[in-house]
């Protein structure tokens, strides 16, 4: 099985598990289970599924085994334009994974392998507090969120530049997670319209998260790159942008005793 959007931690524990066999379907959740802020995801075999999550700056996964023949879940998906909600119903509750559009295709088909209804519930998932188009700062605030998240390892000062672009307000704090946990980093992207200096200003913004811990991770530079392809923005100035971060943080340069242990 080879999924590279799954941490190594998960893969791991699939390969123990269910050893030489491939998974019908791993679904990626926008978030974690139940809208809570993290992460999770769903890796569906034959005769059971594995449902893996942890919350929003939690090093480790909790994980759950659901055996189709002893625990009878009964699953749904309800549907919407940009993403869609797979709801499951197991003996001490419901668990319900909120899907990118992309995901929840996936997840139909799934679905309708096994003879399940894939038909929109008449429950309403869980909205942002507004369908329109995410304000500027609040679809920034909700980028970050993404490259934060990316590296399974959210940093203290990740959260702090997080904060400080919501620029102490509350409302665009919590308006911003909404966004996050709803919509995948491009979709996110999809509803909004930048000029170029505000694509410059986005840029800036996410190398700056991305290098706040003093590492550029692979999985944050993938999404940056996401972002300079889909907002069409000249290599030449992406590259400036990224030259004058990483010189900006090479505080080391400054500090004869960053790095001295004595």
């Amino acid at each position: 099985m080879d999924y590279a959007f799954l941490p190594e931690k998960i893969r791991n524990f699939l390969a123990t598990a269910k050893p030489g066999e491939s998974a019908l379907c791993v679904l990626r959740g926008s978030g974690g289970f139940s809208g809570e802020p993290g992460e999770s995801y769903v890796a569906a075999y034959p005769d059971m599924l594995f449902l893996f999550g942890k919350s929003f700056g939690d090093n480790d996964f909790i994980n759950r085994k659901v055996d189709y023949a002893e625990d009878a879940p009964e699953i749904s998906l309800s549907r919407e334009k940009f993403s869609g909600t797979l709801e499951l119903g197991l003996a001490d509750g419901k668990l319900k994974m909120k899907l990118s559009s992309l995901e929840a295709e996936n997840c139909a088909n799934l679905l309708k392998r096994f003879g399940i209804d894939t038909k929109p519930q008449a429950e309403t998932p869980d909205k942002p507090e507004t369908d329109s188009p995410p304000d500027l700062l609040t679809a920034l605030a909700a980028c970050m969120k993404h490259i934060a998240a990316s590296d399974n390892e959210v940093a203290e000062p990740e959260l702090r530049l997080i904060d400080s672009v919501c620029q102490g307000s509350r409302t665009v704090l919590e308006l911003a997670d909404s966004y996050f946990r709803r919509y995948s980093f491009n979709e996110i992207l999809e509803q909004i319209k930048l000029d170029e200096q505000q694509k410059l200003c986005f840029l800036a913004n996410l190398y700056e998260l991305a290098m706040s811990d003093g590492m550029l991770r692979s999985a944050e530079q993938r999404l940056i790159n996401e972002f300079v392809r889909i907002e069409e923005i000249a290599p030449e100035k992406a590259g400036t942008v990224r030259e004058v971060l990483l010189i900006k943080n090479q505080l080391s340069v400054l500090n004869p005793y960053i790095g001295d242990k004595t």
